[in-house]
């Protein structure tokens, strides 16, 4: 079947709006050059082509609105804290740097609002996702394959720890598009299978979490009209997963594993034996008793000057180091303070709310946008021991996403 110009567009977009180009051909420190160059790709080709159109309509309480108030506060707690600190020129500079971050990646609402024929494209744009996805999957596996034993930590290594919490979200997108729609396609079935797999074997424990509130929501939303037949897919990968790990409970990788599991249901484990957990809990105790101590900046924060400076002089009880929050929310708190924190919130509560509507023009924006509802309530939960809304990869996407969310939004309010 021919696509057309546009459908190549939306594809094209999909393809590459999360494509871990680091995975490829560099470390992480390609993303923020990454963000850059998709931003100015999306926009010179989009008015290129015709396909933006600048748009000022807002709908006060919907998306749009919430976005608008939060962006406004950002700009805010950034201008308070130039004009109410005493800071030396190199953290005023790393604070403009981060604004600068921080902007680009909230850029991504405006091309999304823009985009002129999103509604009849979600499909191009969804499969651009899925084939780029596929790609990363099956490079994992052939280079994981090469290697001469099946040493798990070799694929934490290679993919990271942020990598596996986007395979899930996309898998989740995936698995809701095969149960929800019709007809059902073999490569969302391949892309659930292998990208569960794949973030298994990353033994990233926030992502098993994520993955599971989802599955769960979505299955909950599934349950009443397919009882029997969800019960039974539960019970088979239960029983499936049992069995692999008995008979195969002297592989190595299999140890590994239920050693990551095991030690996510063990609290008790968790603030004794487990270093990264360990770490966390003295790092968010420091950085919260850091903002208790100036309650100016527990309200407005620290102007976009994240825990690379705030948490200078930490040093854990095994003498590590870190300037790293490990907790989107905290992330936020050090950022923009409560009132930021309280607008995020906001502004995804009704973005996930909406994904539940059932009163979307058709079936393709109802998938779509309930899809990304789902993956989102799971990756709220990833959030609370990771950054993921300030990870380029995943960040540029989440306001993309929602100003194609603004734009479709009027579509339903004309379809209603």
């Amino acid at each position: 079947m021919k696509i057309s110009q546009q459908g190549v567009y939306y594809f094209i977009l999909g393809a590459l709006i999360l494509a871990p180009l680091h995975f490829v051909i560099a470390d992480t420190q390609i993303f923020y050059v990454q963000t850059i160059l998709i931003v100015l790709l999306l926009v010179y080709y989009g008015f290129y082509k015709n396909e933006l159109t600048i748009q000022f309509r807002t709908i006060p309480f919907g998306p749009d609105g919430i976005y608008y108030l939060y962006l406004g506060w950002v700009f805010i707690s950034f201008l308070l804290n130039l004009s109410l600190s005493f800071d030396d020129f190199d953290i005023q500079l790393n604070r403009f740097v981060s604004m600068g971050m921080t902007t680009l990646l909230l850029s991504g609402f405006f091309i999304g609002k823009s985009l002129k024929n999103v509604l009849g494209n979600l499909k191009d744009f969804v499969k651009g996702i899925y084939f780029t996805y596929l790609l990363v999957i099956i490079s994992i596996i052939f280079i994981f394959a090469i290697q001469r034993n099946l040493d798990l930590y070799v694929v934490r290594r290679i993919i990271g720890q942020r990598l596996p919490f986007v395979i899930a979200y996309v898998s989740v997108v995936a698995a809701v598009y095969f149960f929800m729609g019709r007809p059902k396609k073999i490569y969302l079935f391949l892309l659930i299978v292998s990208g569960t797999v794949t973030v298994v074997a990353s033994l990233t424990r926030a992502a098993y979490i994520q993955m599971f509130i989802s599955f769960v929501v979505l299955f909950g939303r599934e349950i009443r009209k397919y009882f029997f037949r969800v019960i039974l897919i539960l019970t088979v990968v239960v029983l499936a997963g049992f069995a692999i790990s008995r008979i195969f409970k002297d592989v190595d990788s299999i140890k590994q594993i239920s050693a990551r599991i095991e030690l996510l249901l063990d609290v008790k484990a968790q603030s004794q034996d487990d270093v990264s957990g360990s770490f966390r809990l003295e790092m968010w105790r420091f950085l919260i008793n850091k903002l208790l101590d100036d309650p100016i900046r527990l309200m407005i924060g620290y102007g976009q000057l994240g825990p690379t400076h705030v948490a200078q002089e930490f040093v854990s009880s095994d003498g590590t180091t870190g300037n790293n929050a490990h907790s989107q929310y905290l992330d936020i708190v050090i950022r923009e303070g409560l009132i930021g924190l309280f607008l995020f919130l906001l502004l995804c509560f009704k973005c996930i709310s909406l994904g539940f509507s059932k009163h979307w023009p058709n079936d393709d924006v109802r998938l779509f946008v309930l899809a990304n509802s789902v993956g989102l309530i799971g990756l709220m939960f990833y959030g609370f021991f990771h950054e993921t809304f300030r990870y380029p990869l995943f960040g540029f996407y989440f306001w993309f996403y929602l100003g194609i969310l603004s734009r479709l939004i009027r579509f339903k309010a004309y379809a209603s």
